[in-house]
């Protein structure tokens, strides 16, 4: 881990990057939305380890400090050179100490959080509505009234003046942004394979369209992570335990690997190249070469994780990236 950030009061339920990944938007049980600039920080493998945070203070695993830490075990004089087997990156990524906005009216807790392209985002919360931030102005320009807990938001991929939502009914509604109301709706126990036998599956918690076919969607339910093409089920994603949660499993920034938390305090990833050719693949990946992984927590922290590349063994795992 190289960064841990206190970021809210109670539990963080979602944490989004920007489509750009420059910015990170976290929101939970506090309510509120905090903006995060994502920063690059120079790795100054020559520094000591108290020298190791970037200028603004911002924490910053060092990987000179375990050259060090070797050294003072296995001989008397100090070594600050990287052994060869770590692939140190010239820059790694970091988030700001504090955040550069923050976006307060929700009444309840906030469930989920979408960016659109010109960096504007949505919000769902418990309070029953969704709503439209501008990072620009940093107010919230429009509110989406609902009859229930709204689940999961995202806007839509071919045209950004509509959004989609989901509720406990399960129902997905497309809504028109400039005339903010519901122009079509669908009922996922009715229109895709699985949910109607399936009771635990009813709470949708998240939605996402493929990076690569805006037809193809991502959906994680109570106990189940799927990809569709319209309607026709492309692959499971099994491993992962979800029972009560609000999880969320998404695509990487490439689309190359889903990703998702799990109530057994680990997070998975799959390939999707090797997934999408076998139904119901199951990879548990415990080394993701090159992966930034940021995880929120129930205690409100923000911890971002980076691989910097150590060729250890992972047991009896085979199948690696």
């Amino acid at each position: 881990m190289s960064q841990e950030i206190q970021a809210h009061e109670g539990w963080i339920r979602i944490v989004r990057f920007s489509t750009d990944g420059r910015l990170l938007a976290s929101a939970g049980e506090d309510t509120l939305i905090h903006v995060w600039e994502v920063q690059e920080c120079d790795v100054m493998s020559t520094r000591e380890p108290d020298d190791a945070s970037s200028a603004s203070g911002t924490a910053v695993h060092s990987m000179s400090g375990l050259a060090l830490d070797r050294g003072k075990k296995n001989s008397k004089k100090k070594d600050n050179s990287i052994p060869s087997y770590v692939n140190v990156p010239e820059t790694v990524m970091a988030l700001s100490e504090k955040p550069c906005c923050t976006f307060k009216g929700h009444q309840d807790e906030i469930l989920d959080l979408a960016w659109s392209k010109s960096q504007f985002l949505l919000s769902s919360s418990m309070d029953n509505t969704v709503r439209l931030w501008d990072i620009e102005s940093k107010r919230c320009l429009k509110k989406f009234a609902h009859n229930s807990y709204v689940t999961c938001v995202q806007f839509n991929p071919v045209d950004e003046d509509y959004f989609l939502s989901c509720s406990l009914d399960s129902k997905i509604r497309i809504w028109s942004i400039p005339d903010q109301h519901v122009v079509e709706w669908i009922n996922l126990l009715e229109m895709l394979p699985g949910f109607q036998s399936q009771p635990q599956s009813k709470k949708v918690t998240c939605f996402q369209f493929a990076p690569w076919n805006p037809s193809e969607v991502l959906i994680t339910s109570n106990a189940r992570i799927r990809l569709y093409n319209e309607t026709e089920l492309i692959q499971k994603y099994r491993g992962y335990r979800n029972t009560s949660s609000q999880i969320s499993a998404s695509f990487t920034r490439d689309g190359k690997h889903v990703i998702t938390a799990s109530e057994d305090s680990q997070v998975y990833i799959w390939k999707v190249e090797e997934s999408k050719n076998c139904l119901g693949l199951h990879l548990v990946i415990a080394t993701a070469w090159g992966l930034v992984i940021v995880t929120a927590t129930l205690d409100g922290e923000i911890k971002v994780y980076q691989n910097f590349g150590l060729p250890l063994k992972v047991g009896r795992q085979t199948t690696l990236f």
